[in-house]
Formats: structure tokens, C-alpha cells, sequence
């Protein structure tokens, strides 16, 4: 059954609705874009950085900020991800203490990403746009069925209290699942998602999670399909310190599937 679904999202992303091939080129007022979006897929750790005024960094800020985002669209072949939203996410880290900063950043390692860099090529996967110059064959496409989608490449939320120490960090899309982080050397610890069997079968979520008011919890939500409607069911979710420590709030039954991305849940 969750093949069954699987195939269908990406019947519907890929199969059911052309996918045009879109085209970057330098035009007169829009130079430089290719140079600036290069792949950049170095790993480096604890780089001491200096302000250009000669200015020092403020006593009182500590602590590190984490930002997640697409930074490679190329293996080494000849195709490419046509959007960003495809790329692959790296993590970048800036560490404040006292007045020292530094500046840390990995690819996000997780088991389609690795699969990639050791075939020197691009691993069929679940993608939102068409792959450039040649989209996936038929063959292929049954393979992005197996490999699915474990691309977390749109935010960094941490599980549980401010205290680094308690909770944990995962990198998020709005595919169900997430890949916790070490938010010291940036490395995939693991793969999570809901529970087939206890939770569902979870056909999306949202990237953005949102802090409960007053609290150290986080709340989202995973449309569950339901298979006496064969719709999905809204399922809202509190969650603890950890992935694990998750509690269903209430759900309802939805129509038709939906893409809900909350931006605004994370201010």
C-alpha cells in the first residue's frame, strides 16, 4: 500500500503533467546568477572570521545559528536539478562566543545524497521539476520510486528546550520524513518518520514546525491517508524533546491533498 501511494505522488509529479524544460541564460540585465549559484559542497569546520570594519562581536551574543539550504545540482554527469528546490541542502553554522566567531558548513549526508557521490552521477529520485537536459527515463522513474525522497533542504528546527544539551536537531522538508542532525559536526545521524503501522501512512508534512506558546514543544502536522475515504486525514502533531516523544493533538478529514508550507509558522 505505501509503494502504492508512493508511486502515485510521483505519477503525479512527473508522469501526469508535462514537465517543461526551463531555461537559465545571461541576458543583458541578469548577469553573474551562474557564478554565484555554483555547486558548493566543501566541508569545513570552526573557521575563525573577522568583521571588515575591524569591529569585535558583541560580549553578550552566544550560541550558534544554524541556516539549511540547496547548495548542489550536479554529481559530475551531464544532468542537473532544473530548480532549487531540488538541490541537494548543506548546512552552514555560525558560532558565537565571547567576542570570537566562526564559520562551519557540511552537506547534508543523507543515504540518496551519499548513493550520488559515490556513482559520480545523479540517483534517481522524487523531484518537483524536470531534470536538465533529459528528464528521468521509465526506467529510472521506477527506481526514484524506491529511492523516494530524503532530501532535507529547507530548515534546521530544534526538538525540545533552548539548552543545547536537551532535545535534538533535524533538518526538515515537507516530505515526512526528517534526518537528525549533530549540531557539532553537522553529520546525519539519522533518518525519522512516523510509524506505519501506529501512526500511518503519512503522504506529506510541512517543513516549518512552530513552538507551542509558553512551551518547549513543537507542533506540525502529516496528512494521513485513510484507507476507508482513500483521502488523507489532518493529522496535528505535538512533539517533545525528541522525534519519538510525539503525541497526536486531533485530526480531521481533508477532501483532496494539499501542499501547506507555512512560512509564517517559524517567526
Amino acid at each position: 500500500m505505501h509503494l502504492i501511494l508512493t508511486l502515485s505522488v510521483f505519477i503525479t509529479l512527473t508522469v501526469g503533467h508535462p514537465r517543461p524544460r526551463i531555461e537559465r541564460e545571461n541576458t543583458e540585465f541578469n548577469k553573474g546568477w551562474s557564478a554565484f549559484l555554483e555547486d558548493e559542497t566543501s566541508s569545513f569546520f570552526d573557521i575563525s572570521l573577522t568583521w571588515s570594519l575591524n569591529n569585535t562581536v558583541p560580549g553578550w551574543i552566544k550560541g550558534s545559528y544554524i541556516k539549511n539550504g540547496p547548495a548542489r545540482k550536479n554529481f559530475g554527469d551531464d544532468r542537473h536539478y532544473s530548480s532549487w528546490l531540488d538541490c541537494w541542502g548543506k548546512l552552514h553554522k555560525f558560532t558565537f562566543n565571547g567576542e570570537s566567531l566562526t564559520f562551519s558548513g557540511r552537506m547534508i549526508e543523507t543515504g540518496n545524497y551519499n548513493k550520488s557521490v559515490e556513482r559520480e552521477k545523479m540517483v534517481p529520485t522524487i523531484t518537483l521539476a524536470p531534470v536538465q537536459p533529459n528528464d528521468w527515463t521509465m526506467m529510472e522513474q521506477a527506481e526514484a520510486v524506491s529511492n523516494l525522497y530524503d532530501n532535507t533542504n529547507v530548515m534546521l528546527w530544534k526538538l525540545g528546550p533552548a539548552n543545547k544539551d536537551v532535545g535534538s536537531y533535524i533538518a526538515t522538508t515537507d516530505f515526512p520524513y526528517v534526518h537528525e542532525i549533530d549540531p557539532d559536526t553537522l553529520a546525519v545521524k539519522q533518518k525519522l518518520g512516523l510509524n506505519p503501522m501506529t501512526d500511518g501512512i503519512s503522504m506529506g508534512t510541512c517543513s516549518h514546525f512552530r513552538r507551542e506558546v509558553g512551551k518547549d514543544s513543537s507542533i506540525n502536522f502529516h496528512m494521513i491517508y485513510n484507507p476507508m475515504s482513500l483521502q488523507p486525514d489532518f493529522a496535528i502533531y505535538r512533539f517533545g524533546n525528541t522525534w519519538e516523544e510525539r503525541e497526536v493533538v486531533g485530526k480531521f478529514s481533508m477532501d483532496h491533498m494539499s501542499l501547506v508550507h507555512m512560512f509564517s509558522n517559524t517567526v
